[in-house]
């Protein structure tokens, strides 16, 4: 829990960091989009070239985010695991009522793994380069049209910036109730999975009661600071677009244009 990536922000003056977080966020969500053109292991790969040129330009080391990809593993091999006896095509390896194992079904699990890892990545990138404060500012930005329809855009990405800033708090905090259990001899790696299930029931009560009390401490001092919703503020951070914001769009183009090809 502890090594969650997501919702972290790491400091830096990377080529990434220094990217306007509007564009970084319509960069992310059109690249996941880009990525469903993927349908073979050539451009898979590309994928993956593509992917770790951004890790490395973000200049945060590989292995940290190899140590984040676990919390997702169970995740991963769900939707894996899902993918290869529940899809048909191809050789039948075997068949038991609606369960089957194909070549069709392996590939479709192994195209779909690599799709998660690759989205997975590129989410966390975006979120390890940009503060939860700016993806508030930014999607608030992105949503302002929206304002005339008395959309109420500055509530939305206050939520989007809360949420992101507590999930690794809560992931730390799950961390610390887990060990204080495990002290008091709490078996959470016991081989019988109705017993390890049985073992997590009792960190809901201390994890509930541990969140609402942040959700009251964080009311209190918006309170106190004269927080109200909707209200017209000046911002500390000016977002401005650059030459290499538009760049990036421009690499994101060629490479739509080089899984097209691919693909047919």
């Amino acid at each position: 829990m502890s090594k969650l990536l997501i919702g972290r922000y790491l400091p830096g003056n990377s080529i990434i960091h220094r990217l306007d977080p509007r564009g970084k966020i319509v960069f992310t969500i059109l690249f996941i989009m880009v990525v469903f053109l993927a349908n073979n292991l050539l451009s898979y790969g590309l994928l993956l070239l593509f992917t770790i040129g951004l890790i490395k330009a973000a200049k945060i080391s590989f292995s940290f985010y190899l140590s984040g990809m676990k919390s997702f593993i169970l995740l991963m091999l769900f939707v894996v695991v899902v993918q290869m006896f529940f899809t048909g095509g191809g050789t039948v390896y075997f068949h038991w009522g609606i369960i089957q194992l194909t070549s069709g079904g392996l590939i479709s699990a192994f195209y779909m793994f690599l799709r998660l890892v690759i989205n997975i990545n590129i989410s966390t990138i975006l979120t390890l380069t940009t503060s939860p404060l700016l993806i508030a500012s930014s999607i608030e930005s992105l949503l302002k049209p929206l304002s005339y329809l008395k959309v109420p855009t500055e509530v939305i990405g206050l939520m989007i910036s809360i949420a992101l800033r507590f999930i690794p708090t809560i992931a730390d905090s799950t961390q610390k109730i887990i060990n204080a259990q495990m002290s008091r001899g709490v078996d959470f790696n016991d081989p019988s999975l109705k017993k390890r299930v049985l073992n997590i029931i009792p960190l809901l009560v201390p994890l509930l009661d541990s969140n609402f009390k942040m959700a009251e401490d964080l009311s209190i001092a918006m309170e106190a600071r004269g927080y109200v919703p909707n209200a017209k503020r000046t911002r500390y951070r000016i977002m401005h677009w650059h030459l290499n914001d538009t760049l990036a769009f421009a690499v994101l183009g060629i490479l739509t244009i080089l899984l097209w090809v691919i693909k047919n």
